[in-house]
């Protein structure tokens, strides 16, 4: 399945780089062809159910305090 594979990587990321830093979406362009609708379809899926989070704007490595709805995060990912 796709998405574990996505989720590997967004995993190994997070806890082997030794700074906890997230991914960002274009660092998967690499392994994944990430404006394909598949790929789009299993990231929003993840989104949806939990299984990773996202963010939109400011810097993809840190997750804010405050943060984005879901929907609007979905809403910006469905857009960009």
């Amino acid at each position: 399945m796709k998405l574990e594979r996505i989720y590997t990587k967004v995993e190994d990321q997070y806890f082997n780089s030794g700074d906890f830093n997230g991914l960002p979406v274009r660092a998967l362009a690499k392994d994944f062809d990430i404006r394909s609708r598949e790929f789009r379809d299993q990231v929003r899926e993840a989104i949806e159910s939990d299984v990773i989070t996202a963010r939109v704007g400011g810097n993809p490595h840190i997750l804010a305090f405050s943060s984005m709805p879901k929907d609007d995060v979905l809403e910006a990912f469905d857009n960009g």
